[in-house]
């Protein structure tokens, strides 16, 4: 049996939903291909940049392209959004997935009053509001006798309190892994407590809150509030309904997190061992870092200088910028084949022996070919080289057919060329994960 046969593994992943709670919240119109908007792009000059319309076409075409921070700096430097609206809403989305999220508010804000922009407006504040974990700011986008566009808004606008209140008990939490991280498709695991149940949680970026099963949130009493629906690969891209919750403390070490956002998943009745994920929301409190060679996940306090030095030690690191999009999906820039500056989604809970997924339009942009894995849907592609910009992995296989949501590569506004996973980063040594300057560090 070669690694390939080892493809059941990988419905165990989140990230591949369908439904993402508020869908196409971050989708700007995308119809072009790659190559149709890096020719529009190669036609702008800095002499061809003189009017309003040309400024926001090539400043559009950047972020369809995954560009955002160039997108960022050159809006700062070029288009001041003082009364267009187009160029206000191209802002605030570029605002909020480099996480600037105080201008992204003002911005959408804005928006509110006009007709045409309204609905986009105010799904761009709810996910504002969700990453600036002020959930009682939702209730504003909604007067008396209107609806709420979906279970997420009604989730944010009736949870009670501030969510994620930390508590350090000591001055660093260390959650040792639980298993063995280098056997083939495995992931780290780790044990938590939520009210006061003991419970063993796979590490997965691409899961956005807490994440757990049925059975085992019914144990530790976790309050629901209401209720969603989602298509995840491991169902088969069934839809499945999802209690949205709280729980009130979640210790992780040495530190305890108080009145925590929760998914109540169908997780193990589809065949998946472990309680539940602990995604990206629940990372994103702190300064984390995850380490294959210790073999443990480390959190430190956000925000200050001291508790990054410590992360990143005395050694050499590459560091990779990433943006935000939607609720937790994390897009930093990479290599396929050779093509540097794509836009890899980096999902370290796929398990499966291969470290790439790509979606079809990447497989026929690059002509790769495809070899059917007998008695599935799935194939396998041969890359000959991936990884992030600068830290290349050389050459692999990347796995086909896996992505429930058919329109994958587009739904986020800009292409999403390819999916990096945990074969790929745990060859790293470890990664630390920086929200306040929006990067990812690794050992050289």
């Amino acid at each position: 049996m070669n690694d390939y046969s080892l493809i059941n593994t990988a419905k165990s992943g989140l990230a591949l939903t369908l439904l993402m709670l508020i869908a196409g919240a971050d989708a700007r119109e995308l119809i072009e291909t790659r190559r149709d908007v890096e020719e529009v792009l190669a036609g702008f000059s800095p002499s061809s940049l003189s009017t309003p319309d040309q400024r926001f076409a090539h400043a559009e075409a950047l972020f369809k392209l995954g560009n955002i921070w160039q997108a960022s700096t050159y809006f700062a430097k070029q288009i001041r959004p003082s009364g267009r609206p187009q160029d206000v809403e191209l802002a605030a989305d570029i605002a909020r997935l480099t996480m600037d999220l105080e201008r992204a508010e003002r911005l959408y804000t804005r928006l509110l009053d006009l007709p045409e922009y309204k609905d986009r407006a105010r799904r761009g504040l709810l996910l504002t509001y969700y990453h600036q974990q002020a959930f009682d700011k939702v209730i504003s986008l909604y007067p008396d006798g209107v609806a709420f566009d979906g279970p997420f808004a009604g989730y944010l606008a009736q949870y009670e309190g501030i969510p994620y209140g930390i508590e350090w008990i000591d001055a660093v939490a260390r959650l040792p892994f639980k298993n063995d991280v280098m056997a083939p498709g495995a992931l780290p695991e780790v044990e938590i407590m939520v009210n006061g149940l003991k419970v063993l949680l796979t590490i997965d970026t691409g899961g956005d809150r807490l994440y757990l099963d049925t059975n085992v949130a019914e144990k530790a009493a976790i309050r629901n509030i209401v209720i969603s629906q989602a298509k995840y690969a491991y169902t088969g891209g069934r839809t499945i309904d999802e209690p949205l919750g709280v729980a009130d403390t979640v210790s992780l070490g040495g530190v305890v997190l108080t009145n925590v956002p929760t998914t109540v998943a169908q997780w193990q009745a589809h065949g998946l061992t472990t309680d539940g994920v602990l995604g990206t929301a629940i990372l994103k409190q702190f300064l984390t870092t995850i380490d294959y060679n210790e073999r443990a996940i480390v959190l430190r306090p956000r925000r200050t200088a001291s508790a990054l030095r410590d992360a990143l030690g005395e050694g050499e690191m590459v560091r990779i910028p990433f943006v935000l999009s939607a609720t937790h999906l994390m897009f930093a820039k990479g290599e396929i084949n050779g093509h540097r500056n794509q836009n890899l989604f980096v999902d370290s809970g796929l398990a499966m022996t291969m470290p790439m997924v790509v979606p079809e339009e990447t497989v026929e942009r690059y002509k790769l070919k495809k070899n059917q894995l007998a008695g599935t849907q799935y194939y396998w592609v041969t890359i000959d080289s991936h990884g992030f910009n600068g830290l290349p992995g050389g050459r692999a296989q990347a796995l086909g057919n896996v992505f429930v949501d058919a329109n994958f590569y587009r739904n986020q506004g800009f292409f999403n060329d390819a999916l990096i996973s945990h074969q790929y980063l745990r060859a790293l040594g470890s990664w630390t994960i920086d929200f306040d300057s929006m990067s990812f560090f690794f050992p050289r």
